[in-house]
């Protein structure tokens, strides 16, 4: 990469994800704080990192990066996108980076759809020419939080290990929680892909995110990308920056 070895950086609300090119495709690393990028990003002899962040403050990373000597690029809504984002106010790093990835696959006759199930699920709608519609909602662990937060009486819960409940009862009130919140997602998704599908039939569907495992095998017709945001950072450099 011309002597420049570059990093992918997607700092969402609780993980932080990062991209690393190597001779054998692309690493992927999850980790939990700025200290534990930077080893990863040191141990690969990075020198420039494109980074999107969802998080208000990213002093610290910045400051670290500069302190390692590596040359940071953040991604934001000012960036030059062959997409008109018709959104009010100024979309996310991680929807536009993802948005960029699916905008490169699609064809003139299509749009595209990209879910991101995490802390919260967003929902980014695009064709060839704009961007077109979407949506916000909780996630999982949001909305098992919601319900313990609001009430007297419900418990904390966490997500449950299988990430099938389809043919389980829900015989207990921890169950319960866990099925409605993942069931909830579930026809939550399928209802919006029903409603685009109905004005984009040749939609091209995208799953990704930390908890897009829990729904992906209900949704027969969308493709399970992992980390989409990291891999669009990765393209937009590929495309905009690299020689």
């Amino acid at each position: 990469m011309h002597n420049r070895y570059w990093a992918a950086i997607d700092i969402g609300n609780t993980h932080i994800k990062i991209g690393i090119p190597s001779s054998d495709g692309l690493n992927i690393f999850r980790v939990d704080s700025v200290e534990e990028a930077l080893a990863q990003l040191r141990h690969a002899k990075v020198s420039h990192a494109i980074v999107a962040s969802v998080r208000n403050n990213n002093t610290q990373l910045f400051e670290q990066l500069n302190a390692a000597n590596i040359t940071s690029l953040p991604f934001t809504a000012a960036m030059p996108l062959p997409f008109k984002p018709s959104y009010q106010g100024r979309p996310g790093a991680d929807r536009l980076a993802a948005a960029y990835w699916a905008w490169k696959r699609i064809s003139e006759v299509s749009a595209a759809l990209i879910i991101i199930i995490g802390s919260c699920i967003t929902y980014t709608l695009l064709n060839r020419k704009q961007w077109l519609d979407g949506a916000i909602s909780p996630g999982l662990t949001m909305r098992l939080r919601a319900m313990h937060h609001f009430t007297d009486r419900l418990p904390q819960v966490q997500l449950p290990k299988s990430q099938d409940l389809s043919t389980t009862p829900a015989l207990s009130t921890t169950a319960s929680l866990q099925k409605g919140a993942l069931h909830g997602v579930i026809h939550e998704v399928k209802g919006f892909i029903h409603q685009w599908q109905a004005i984009h039939p040749h939609l091209q569907i995208y799953l990704s995110g930390g908890d897009a495992l829990y729904i992906c095998h209900h949704i027969s017709d969308a493709e399970h990308v992992t980390e989409v945001v990291v891999r669009g950072l990765l393209e937009y450099v590929h495309d905009h920056v690299l020689d």
